[in-house]
């Protein structure tokens, strides 16, 4: 990482140590099941992991705070974009005002969105109408299994998380209507004059429409217009890899920009994580199972812990 990225990094942590306890204030009046440290606000992802969010955002978590949440949770690993040399080289996904045009879209992805703007029109969500019909949106996306928010399908649930996040000034929401019906909503979360995307959902039946082409491609082009965003960030590579995923936001015109992320093993595992011999021996483990087998899915980040673990 040269300099100058680097000290934006370390500006990025300094910043987000305080705002993001903000975020996380909001997400558990949300009734999110985040956990709170001093430096970073933690998250469960999937059944194992704990990721620190925004999931671009540089924080600067000391051990003890990775200790304690990871006790705290429960989960086996804990993820968090780093500035340091050792963390596991991956990309981000963001757009930036400067350069920002058609020209950064993939040739396809432009002809479903033409398509797509024939039937649908994108702007700003007020939280009323969120809570109104994002339930929908919701319910459809978790039936399609294109959705783990289950809670947000329970009226009251869906309730208490709008009305939460309307309190934060720096949280907007925006939505593509296809003929007028919700199809898609993306939770935005700024920080300085960064838009970072917190949570992307859809209706699979309106997909033919194209409705988060059409919404990534409007919420760009709006808040660059606006001149108080410079940046807008989609999140970053997963462990294990989703490629299309990636393939997605790379040709929606966000640029993939290097990260390192940390991962550590909860302190009861990371005496046995550590070092070549059981990554190999996990890894074994992966390539003798079943193509796509998704129950080992989770090897993946214990063999970067093991990667990463400092030697004993």
């Amino acid at each position: 990482m040269s300099p100058d990225k680097e000290a934006h990094a370390n500006g990025q942590g300094d910043e987000g140590s305080a705002a993001v306890r903000t975020l996380a204030s909001t997400l558990r009046a949300a009734g999110e099941p985040v956990i709170v440290g001093p430096h970073a606000c933690w998250r469960p992802i999937g059944r194992f992991s704990l990721q620190s969010m925004p999931g671009v955002l540089v924080v600067k978590p000391s051990p003890e705070e990775v200790r304690a949440v990871l006790l705290r949770s429960g989960r086996l690993v804990a993820l968090y974009p780093s500035v340091e040399a050792k963390g596991q080289p991956l990309v981000s996904f963001v757009a930036r005002r400067h350069g920002h045009s058609p020209g950064r879209q993939q040739r396809q992805f432009r002809q479903k969105l033409r398509l797509g703007q024939r039937f649908t029109a994108v702007g700003p969500l007020s939280w009323q109408e969120l809570e109104g019909e994002g339930l929908a949106v919701n319910r459809a996306a978790v039936a399609a299994r294109r959705s783990n928010h289950h809670s947000w399908c329970r009226p009251q649930r869906w309730l208490r998380f709008c009305r939460a996040l309307a309190e934060d000034p720096r949280m907007t929401a925006w939505g593509s209507r296809v003929e007028g019906r919700l199809a898609a909503f993306l939770l935005l979360w700024q920080s300085d004059r960064t838009a970072h995307g917190l949570a992307l959902q859809w209706d699979p039946a309106l997909a033919w429409a194209y409705p988060t082409h059409c919404l990534y491609d409007g919420v760009l082009d709006k808040l660059f217009a606006r001149g108080h965003i410079d940046a807008v960030a989609v999140g970053r590579q997963m462990i294990p890899p989703r490629p299309d995923l990636d393939r997605f936001k790379r040709h929606a015109g966000f640029s993939p920009e290097p990260c390192a992320v940390r991962v550590v093993a909860h302190p009861w595992l990371a005496p046995w994580l550590r070092g070549r011999a059981p990554a190999a021996v996990l890894r074994r483990i992966m390539e003798g199972a079943p193509t796509g087998w998704p129950a080992l899915a989770p090897l993946e980040v214990l063999i970067r812990a093991c990667e990463q673990a400092p030697p004993s």
